[in-house]
């Protein structure tokens, strides 16, 4: 996790000092980024999969030393040549976290960009920059999947990392690693591993029911 995050940083100190300066440039070059990104997830779609499943089966294969017949060919920047205290596949989840967490910042990016060319009302930026989300983000991301599950935002069809980088512009919630807050989630020992939704659905239930008796007592 460590240095999946030196990772992300050191990938946004290289974009966004070698961004160009004219803002009319800066959507396509934000495009260009992501493309790099969706190849990197093609040339490792098999470990990528394995590794989103949340499965363990191979885990001696791909982290344990000397069950391969060679180190994986890892195209990392220099940040730790101690490749010999390595199999390369931690490396590769490193890269992975990097990466998804870079995606969500440059979707946050080029939406930002997109609302502006589009001619977003002012009044409408003012809004959106006055409402901030004031719980957990984990308690933002179960929104997030719930929303996702429901098929309830274009009818399912956005990537979960884009719905998130898009519900956190929205509420100023920097929400750059969704799937690990997902992975979060799953752990939880509980019969219902949605609190914050369970809350929710208690509060609003009661919140009714208040109503109903405020409403009884006025007849």
């Amino acid at each position: 996790m460590l240095l999946g995050r030196l990772f992300y940083f050191h990938k946004i100190l290289r974009i966004e000092s070698q961004r160009p300066f004219g803002v009319e440039e800066l959507d396509g070059y934000y495009e260009k980024q992501q493309e790099e990104q969706k190849l990197f997830f093609d040339r490792h779609v098999a470990f990528f999969q394995y590794y989103r499943s949340g499965a363990n089966y191979m885990d001696t294969y791909y982290f344990l030393r000397g069950k391969q017949e060679s180190t994986i060919d890892m195209d990392v920047c220099h940040l730790n040549d101690e490749m010999g205290f390595s199999t390369g596949y931690d490396h590769l989840v490193a890269r992975i976290m990097a990466m998804e967490m870079l995606y969500a910042f440059l979707s946050v990016k080029r939406t930002f960009l997109q609302n502006v060319a589009d001619g977003m009302p002012a009044e409408l930026l003012k809004i959106k920059g006055e409402y901030q989300w004031t719980g957990s983000t984990i308690e933002l991301v179960e929104m997030v999947y719930a929303l996702d599950e429901m098929k309830s935002i274009n009818n399912g069809e956005a990537p979960i990392h884009e719905l998130a980088a898009f519900v956190g512009t929205l509420l100023g919630v920097d929400i750059r690693d969704c799937y690990s807050a997902y992975t979060d989630m799953k752990r939880r020992k509980n019969e219902s591993r949605t609190y914050f939704l369970d809350k929710m659905r208690e509060r609003l239930n009661k919140r009714m029911e208040k109503d109903d008796e405020k409403e009884k007592r006025r007849k």
